[in-house]
């Protein structure tokens, strides 16, 4: 089970991160439940949701489904499965994402909305944890 303070981490990885991140997608899932396996020679993951179904992760199938910091679809498909919450995100006028998750009223900020989103599910399940 994850910590509040893991959970924190990750928010602050996903606030401060300048790029979508493979790992931070991967940590985040993993903190969920989520279990990955890294075979020695292979390039190629699997991914075991909470249920045990397996996801067989190469690079395109892993960036069209769950790049969860990059895709508002994926984050969002993560925070219906585990919060059931509502949530807005977009563009501040400089240009930062930003996020509200719920009815909290703090508003997450990182480079994109989708970092951002990312952050306020970290945090959401910090509160939660």
């Amino acid at each position: 089970m994850t910590t509040t303070k893991e959970w924190l981490a990750l928010a602050e990885r996903c606030e401060g991160a300048t790029v979508t991140d493979r790992e931070i997608d991967v940590a985040i899932l993993v903190a969920c439940g989520w279990k990955i396996e890294r075979r020695e020679r292979d390039r190629k993951e699997w991914l075991y949701s909470p249920n045990d179904e397996y996801y067989r992760q190469d690079p395109l199938f892993l960036d069209m489904t769950w790049r969860i910091s990059r895709s508002l679809d994926a984050i969002t498909a993560l925070i219906e499965r585990e919060l059931n919450c509502s949530w807005r995100a977009g563009n501040t006028p400089s240009g930062r994402g930003f996020a509200l998750l719920g009815t909290n009223t703090k508003e997450h900020a990182a480079i994109s909305p989708a970092l951002a989103l990312c952050a306020a599910f970290c945090r959401a399940k910090a509160a939660g944890a």
